[in-house]
């Protein structure tokens, strides 16, 4: 039982409201994260030049592009999180420019929120962007790259860079090295690279991580009959593991 003194306490928070915190003093950029910023500038430079120029849909361009980009990112992440105790550091965060309905955090919502608008209602404005990375689609599946591939790679691509800023930041914690090393893999593996290598067998593009309601089409009739009808046992594996995954790992998960 709690005394009286602390029942009878009373503060209102949302009368009082909630006063800023004492500034954090800057952050220090070593040359090491400068030249990380410098290489993830250039990345983007040279993803604008590639979407005009001759480098379109070409290694060259995918690595020059998105793969500095990445590569500056993963090592800032490295550089900037190393000397830092492990762990949560929400200091701040929500006063942001990011998260505090700053010009940051307009932006970024405007943007992102815009590119989802493009890619399911007007995706032709998006054509020469996805032809930029053709040559890892022609790779992997045997065949140009559409909007969702392009879209997979973009995620893709995020899971693996940010899961580098997971290991960083929790580091001393097993729990989270695990579950970030689960996520990167399934990302990687059944939800991008194998999908794409099944197309290039003539197999049904199958996302195994994917089921009901996540993808609620893979116990339609014309889906199952689709996939039964296919050649070989594997489309038959493919039903039983959509119905498996909608009523045991959906449940249970």
């Amino acid at each position: 039982m709690m005394d009286a003194t602390t029942l009878d306490y009373e503060f209102d928070e949302e009368n009082l409201g909630f006063e800023e915190p004492a500034a954090q003093p800057p952050v220090s950029i070593s040359w090491r994260e400068r030249i990380s910023i410098i290489a993830i500038s250039l990345g983007f430079l040279t993803l604008i030049v590639t979407l005009i120029g001759p480098l379109a849909g070409t290694w060259i361009g995918i690595f020059l592009s998105f793969g500095l980009i990445c590569l500056g990112t993963s090592v800032y992440f490295w550089f900037a999180y190393r000397d830092t105790v492990p762990g949560i550091k929400h200091d701040g965060i929500t006063f942001s420019g990011a998260k505090h309905r700053g010009i940051i955090g307009w932006g970024l919502g405007i943007t992102i929120t815009g590119f989802y608008i493009v890619l399911y209602w007007w995706p032709k404005y998006l054509e020469r962007a996805v032809h930029l990375v053709d040559p890892l689609a022609l790779l992997l599946s045997g065949g140009t790259a559409d909007r969702w591939f392009f879209y997979g790679f973009l995620y893709t691509l995020a899971v693996l860079v940010f899961g580098i800023r997971m290991f960083m930041k929790f580091r001393h914690n097993k729990y989270q090295i695990v579950r970030t090393s689960s996520v990167m893999f399934w990302q990687l593996g059944f939800a991008f690279l194998i999908p794409q290598v099944l197309k290039s067998f003539d197999q049904p593009e199958f996302y195994f991580t994917y089921f009901w309601p996540l993808k609620y089409d893979y116990l339609f009739p014309s889906t199952v009959g689709y996939l039964t009808n296919h050649p070989g046992a594997l489309g038959t594996f493919m039903v039983f593991w959509g119905a498996a995954a909608t009523f045991v790992a959906t449940p249970v998960l």
